[in-house]
């Protein structure tokens, strides 16, 4: 391994190598260009700054004079960052920095530090660890930020401050060392935003406040893991306080012609239910969709990035016997609030997933209550599977296809043009009005292909990222999920498949379902494609209540974040919430207002964060490496990238033995260390992920 590459991949390397100073040299050539131009050359600054840097934002300002000692090589800047003059980028490794962030005059940033060993710090030998700066983050004058920090959302780092651990979202920090002051008030939120103006006295105040404040607790000063959450936040306040990295800081894995949902960590809502709504819809407007702004901050904690809706548009009862497509349902409110609720989802960095519902419509639906008061006369006639000579278990004196013998769900024709032409309309109405990412697509195993097709085409028109995701309960899933109709599919196969072989101790079953689909050989069925990763939904039992041990429940999540595919959490199982199927859908579908947070949400968020961040969980293959009744290991791997993921269903520690093609591995979940000198030791009802760093 060369020097450059030891330094890129956060090993100790010597800096004084001429390997290392060559390259430094060429870089820093463009970083003396950069501070000998003139202040009217504003524009040549500005395509110099974006040549220097890794990544400079829209809008990205700095102000002479800059040192970096890679010229900003390794330096990512997101939108309207705004840096006064005299800042400083130890950028040895790697700096990433959110959007609206604003450094003060001679602000340090880090990422270089030194080895305890004696022989090597005093050859200058060093090693790296990035810096993780989140959104509308404000940081005083002569402030240093130390290697390894990650700063979240919405944080004022004081003037003077030395920051040398990770500071949570949403708080005032200052001191030497730095620490958690108090929580941002609403007050404070006023000059975060890009639209408005910085209000400079209240930043003085905030400065003062914090000196005065600061001498008077300096004899019990506490640790910034100590701060409760925010107000608003129904989280845990131990849990909140001992998670001090925010989305903000999550380094998600990019790589070219993979599109954004093949790394990307789903979290399921079922809004009716969760938000509390009457089962029959009683035209009673209420704003409950609201309450999803509960969880925005639970959300980016728990490192989701994608938020799947089930129906939320006017219905006859469940959300799935649709009355009118282009109105939020009168008992969750209005268009206005659900546009309230995606800006704030956006803004958090979450992508919105709306259930799309295209096979059938409730009775209630205006096209077939016209067909119900006209008969034949109805211009919506052949929207409908009719027989005007027949009838049905309502007594209407016609007989009409229902889905799978449901009759309150009518089923439409989605070979009339004018029906597609209405679905299509509504669907870019939802684009437009509500700005949303994707759909996911009702028994789309029985939706017209053709539809399917021009689906495809017409949503990447209109959003060239758009996801279309459908639902297939079995079968050959590439009947629609392929480069025309939906780009992944449910994967109900391996749903059963984890609980089944956990139950039974039977991890062949699991594994073989995985091969089979994922395979390195050539007939494996789904190499190429991502299939959404689930142990539960609004139509299943709940994880929680499936499992006959509830200690395997991180081992069923281990599944669905380590194998190839899309995970997605459904709201409330992420801290065990039950529910069983044998008592209903509305057992499933409970009323939660507020998140909760336990250890399992803990591992769960863990590994959120391993499969964001790791190209191996996102885009590897799957190979197995040791396969018994109780105990599995197999191995995901991208490129150079490998994550090891290891099952222990025992009650004891087990050991494995096998060929792990490395000498040791860090959990990607607790960021603990295993050799593999005499074996792997996994702990009872344990999943790791070991990442393969040597």
């Amino acid at each position: 391994m060369t020097n450059i590459e030891a330094m890129e991949a956060g090993r100790i390397y010597n800096p004084n190598e001429a390997d290392i100073t060559d390259k430094q040299m060429e870089a820093m050539e463009k970083l003396y260009d950069f501070n000998q131009m003139r202040p009217s050359e504003l524009s040549k600054r500005k395509a110099l700054l974006q040549d220097m840097l890794a990544e400079c934002g829209e809008g990205c300002y700095v102000e002479p004079p800059l040192y970096a000692n890679w010229g900003g090589a390794h330096v990512h800047f997101g939108e309207e960052v705004y840096a006064n003059f005299g800042l400083t980028l130890v950028d040895d490794g790697e700096i990433y920095v959110g959007d609206h962030v604003l450094f003060a005059p001679h602000v340090t940033l880090a990422t270089a530090a030194h080895p305890i060993w004696p022989t090597p710090r005093d050859k200058g030998w060093q090693f790296n660890k990035e810096i993780h700066i989140g959104n509308n983050v404000w940081i005083g004058a002569g402030a240093v930020v130390c290697p390894g920090v990650c700063i979240g959302d919405n944080t004022v780092i004081g003037a003077g401050s030395i920051v040398t651990k990770d500071i949570p979202a949403n708080v005032v920090a200052v001191g030497n060392p730095c620490r958690v002051l108090r929580t941002i008030s609403e007050h404070d939120r006023e000059y975060f935003y890009k639209d408005e103006k910085i209000d400079w006295q209240l930043i003085k105040a905030l400065q003062g406040t914090a000196e005065e404040e600061g001498a008077e607790e300096a004899e019990e000063e506490p640790e910034a893991t100590d701060i409760p959450a925010m107000a608003e936040s129904e989280c845990d306040e131990e849990n909140v306080a001992k998670e001090v990295s925010d989305a903000g800081c999550v380094k998600d894995v990019v790589c070219d012609g993979h599109p954004w949902w093949e790394s990307a960590v789903f979290y399921q809502m079922y809004p009716l239910g969760m938000c509390g709504a009457p089962f029959e819809n009683d035209g009673k407007q209420e704003s409950r969709i609201l309450k999803v702004l509960n969880y925005v901050d639970h959300l980016k904690k728990m490192r989701v990035n994608a938020v799947y809706f089930s129906p939320l548009f006017e219905s006859d009862t469940h959300g799935y016997n649709t009355r009118d497509y282009r109105k939020v349902d009168t008992r969750l409110g209005t268009n206005e609030d659900f546009i309230q609720v995606v800006d704030a989802l956006h803004k958090a960095g979450i992508r919105v997933i709306l259930d799309g519902v295209f096979n059938h419509v409730g009775r209630g639906f205006f096209g077939f209550v016209d067909v119900l008061n006209h008969r034949e006369n109805s211009s919506y006639r052949d929207w409908f599977h009719i027989d005007f000579n027949g009838n049905n278990g309502y007594q209407d004196g016609l007989w009409y296809e229902g889905w799978e013998g449901n009759y309150d769900l009518v089923k439409l024709n989605l070979q009339n043009p004018a029906v597609c032409d209405y679905l299509m309309e509504s669907v870019k109405y939802w684009i437009d009005t509500f700005g949303i990412d994707g759909l996911r697509l009702d028994v789309a195993y029985m939706v017209d292909r053709e539809f399917l097709k021009r689906l495809r085409r017409e949503t990447r028109e209109w959003k060239e990222d758009f996801f279309l995701a459908g639902e297939m309960i079995g079968g050959d899933y590439r009947e629609i999920m392929n480069d025309a109709m939906c780009h992944s599919v449910t994967n109900y196969e391996c749903r059963k498949g984890i609980f089944s072989a956990i139950n039974s101790n039977n991890l062949f079953e699991i594994v073989h379902s995985l091969l089979r689909q994922f395979g390195t050989d050539a007939w494996c069925l789904y190499r190429d494609y991502h299939l959404i990763s689930f142990v539960d939904n609004h139509d299943v039992s709940r994880i929680a209540t499936v499992l006959e041990d509830k200690r395997n429940l991180p081992i069923a999540y281990g599944f669905v974040f380590g194998q190839p595919g899309i995970p997605m959490v459904y709201y409330g199982s992420e801290w065990g919430v039950e529910g069983d199927k044998a008592n209903g859908d509305p057992s499933l579908r409970i009323p939660i207002d507020h998140p909760q947070w336990n250890e399992l949400t803990d591992v769960i968020a863990a590994m959120a964060k391993a499969h964001r961040e790791s190209p191996a969980l996102s885009y590897g293959d799957f190979k197995s490496l040791f396969l018994e009744n109780r105990h599995c290991l197999f191995q995901r791997q991208f490129e150079n990238d490998r994550v090891l993921v290891a099952v222990n269903l025992e009650d004891g520690d087990y050991t494995i033995h096998t060929d792990f093609g490395a000498g040791r591995g860090r959990d990607l979940i607790t960021d603990q260390w295993y050799d593999f000198g005499g074996g792997l030791c996994v702990p009872g009802h344990s999943v790791l992920f070991l990442h393969i760093e040597d």
